[in-house]
């Protein structure tokens, strides 16, 4: 079982923490209000009037999970280091043709993206915006004061990442995100720490990620993606999410929020 967890990134530590994570009193009882906020009988908030906002970052490496090299080519592996490492091919007799596994390692991040999705039908990802450094709690106050909320929407979800949740700050002159939002006319609903799968956006994410590494060889061959292209291949990627797979995203999520309730019509209906 713990082979079969190490071949995902699965570790013990990665499991430790979600799990304590998810079972902590305060998170069990902040997933326990969300909960009840999306309740399907009746909702004090609607997922159709709520945006949902997060970033992610996208490496060079998104074309392949593992890497072969003949070992009279490559150093000596470490095995304890490397987070896997096993051999193939060869014989007693003969290893020349033997050659190590291991997982090609995240070599650099390229670029962070910035994004917004809703069930609005005209425009159901409503922002999309790239940081080449790491999103502080600056430049997320600065993105969501630059944004266009969609006319239906009413609340934000957002998870309770710091960057956030940050109070003003005269020095770098950084108001609170709470007063971005009231100024908006948004109020942000936090999901509980933990809980990923109430987030919907994250599907977005792998879906984009899903995309780069199928369309690799068309953007960049057998090179590593380079910022220029991956933005170009984004922004492709981009114009085929429609408002249907949104809220299907939505919809799964709330399939996790309330496994044992009926799907919102909303969520149903085929527009």
């Amino acid at each position: 079982m713990s082979k079969v967890l190490h071949d995902f990134g699965i570790t013990c530590k990665k499991l430790s923490v979600y799990f304590y994570e998810q079972s902590s009193e305060a998170n069990v009882q902040a997933a326990r209000k969300f909960c009840d906020n999306h309740s399907y009988h009746q909702p004090k908030i609607s997922l159709k009037e709520c945006s949902n906002t997060d970033k992610s970052g996208f490496h060079n490496n998104l074309k392949q999970t593992h890497g072969w090299g003949q070992i009279k080519k490559t150093k000596k592996i470490n095995k304890k280091s490397s987070p896997k490492c096993k051999t193939a091919g060869g014989s007693h007799n003969d290893t020349s043709s033997k050659v190590h596994r291991t997982n090609v390692k995240i070599l650099s991040k390229l670029i962070n993206l910035v994004a917004i999705i809703c069930l609005d039908l005209a425009q159901p990802v409503i922002g999309f915006a790239f940081e080449d450094q790491n999103v502080n709690a600056l430049t997320f106050s600065h993105y969501i004061d630059n944004i266009r909320f969609s006319e239906m929407v009413n609340y934000d979800l957002i998870d309770r990442a710091f960057i956030h949740r940050a109070v003003s700050n005269d020095k770098i002159n950084c108001i609170s995100i709470m007063e971005i939002y009231k100024n908006k006319g948004v109020t942000p609903d936090f999901i509980p720490t933990g809980y990923p799968k109430f987030n919907p956006i994250e599907q977005l994410f792998g879906w984009l990620k899903q995309y780069l590494r199928k369309h690799a060889s068309r953007f960049v061959g057998n090179n590593k993606w380079t910022k220029e292209k991956m933005i170009q291949a984004l922004f492709e990627a981009k114009k085929e999410v429609s408002h249907k797979m949104v809220k299907g995203w939505y919809k799964n999520s709330y399939s996790h929020i309330h496994p044992d309730q009926v799907i919102p019509a909303y969520l149903r209906r085929v527009v």
